[in-house]
């Protein structure tokens, strides 16, 4: 399948043509710090401005039927008001819904739309870049910020920062319950380092004390047996232990965040326990943020510029303004078919399904060889056909449903309305 490039404009298609060759170039460009500085912060700009900056104009509170009649239009409208430019609590949006939702009765139920992800004759297509840290990678990092309301879907419960809130949880009271107040460190048990696990007495789904405010666990997780309940960490989001990925992630930060702390304890003895745990959690995001935009952009675009974090070079811009994000930014990522049917754990081909909830996976192997393993096979291509059976009916429909209640723009819409706004 090839995509239709004619309607990215002509500018769009220059800038590719330019980032995408000329390899020799690019690597003799950057041997050059200061030029590097330089183009990585016109690139970004570039890029950046494509689109209007924040506030956004626009969010998903007006289409929310249950906000009172007296407190909006009776006919559900987009339109700028001071809440939708203020309460972060509603997804944001670029643009206004799209006309070529008037006609709803005429598209395809989104049970049928779903055959353009099923998979064709059960075959997986592989990616002939990524691995399976990809995946793992991608989901773990955005839940962190990209978090829909699991009781209303045009809300969120985002905090809007690469934060690590599945290491350090979303509020500080919730961080409260995974610190433990020695050393600035993140509670754990030992052994293997891990986080400890969340329930007193699984067989009754008992939550331990020093835990029970820190999330509400998810009806998946409700629903698992009681060997797998005994095996779940307490973690910063009620979806930390949902993969063997997602967790080992969390787990890598958990220990990180404690190993710093050991080292800054021996650099700075006089730091008290608040003061180790506040910079140990300075630096680890910093960290994955160097990650993020070092190895994980540089990975997902085919440019031979390779982007920088550089924060400084930045501070007078537009767009350098407090984290909204929005429901086109949020379908961006709809990348379940970047997830395999099957994996290779411990040598033997595994359904995918099995790691679900299931942290004895990890205990058993261990995080090294866990990462190790997860590092050497491939993932799945991004792509049509190709999202794996138990995602299509928990991911797949509920997006088109939700795309079709916002009314987003196709892209031939979306082009026209970024000119016009």
């Amino acid at each position: 399948m090839v995509r239709d490039t004619s309607r990215d404009g002509f500018i769009n298609r220059l800038e590719l043509f330019v980032l995408t060759n000329f390899e020799w170039l690019w690597r003799l460009v950057q041997r050059s710090p200061l030029l590097t500085r330089w183009l990585n912060r016109f690139l970004t700009n570039l890029t950046v401005y494509k689109v209007a900056t924040r506030p956004y104009p626009f969010s998903l509170m007006t289409l929310d039927e249950h906000i009172p009649d007296t407190d909006r239009l009776k006919k559900p409208e987009t339109y700028t008001s001071w809440d939708s430019l203020r309460d972060r609590t509603y997804t944001g949006r670029h643009l206004p819904p799209s006309s070529e939702f008037n006609q709803q009765s005429t598209l395809p139920t989104p049970e049928d739309l779903a055959d353009l992800f099923r998979k064709q004759g059960g075959e997986t297509i592989y990616s002939k870049k990524s691995t399976l840290l990809f995946p793992y990678w991608v989901q773990w990092f955005t839940d962190g910020f990209l978090r829909t309301d699991r009781n209303n879907r045009l809300r969120n419960t985002s905090n809007y920062h690469i934060d690590l809130a599945p290491v350090y949880g979303l509020t500080r009271k919730m961080t409260h319950q995974l610190r433990s107040f020695e050393g600035g460190k993140l509670k754990s048990q030992r052994n293997e380092e891990y986080p400890r696990f969340f329930y007193e007495d699984a067989e009754t789904g008992t939550i331990k004390e020093e835990f029970k405010d820190l999330y509400i666990p998810l009806n998946d997780e409700i629903r698992q047996s009681p060997d797998r309940k005994a095996k779940l960490f307490a973690m910063g989001v009620e979806r930390a232990n949902v993969q063997i990925g997602y967790v080992m992630l969390n787990v890598i930060c958990l220990r990180e965040h404690n190993r710093i702390c050991d080292i800054l304890a021996g650099a700075y003895p006089s730091w008290d326990d608040e003061r180790l745990f506040q910079t140990a959690r300075n630096i680890l995001i910093v960290t994955i943020m160097k990650i993020v935009i070092e190895d994980y952009v540089n990975h997902i675009t085919p440019y031979h510029f390779n982007v920088i974090l550089d924060p400084q070079s930045f501070p007078n811009e537009k767009w350098y303004r407090e984290n909204w994000m929005s429901i086109e930014f949020n379908f961006v990522y709809r990348w379940h078919s970047a997830l395999p049917e099957t994996f290779v754990y411990a040598g033997e081909p595994v359904a995918i399904v099995e790691s679900l909830w299931n942290n004895q996976m990890i205990m058993d192997r261990g995080i090294g060889e866990l990462l190790q393993e997860t590092s050497a096979q491939p993932t799945s291509k991004i792509g049509l056909f190709n999202t794996p059976d138990f995602l299509i009916e928990p991911a797949e429909i509920p997006t088109i449903k939700l795309g079709r209640r916002t009314q987003l723009a196709s892209y031939k819409s979306a082009s026209r309305f970024c000119i016009k706004y």
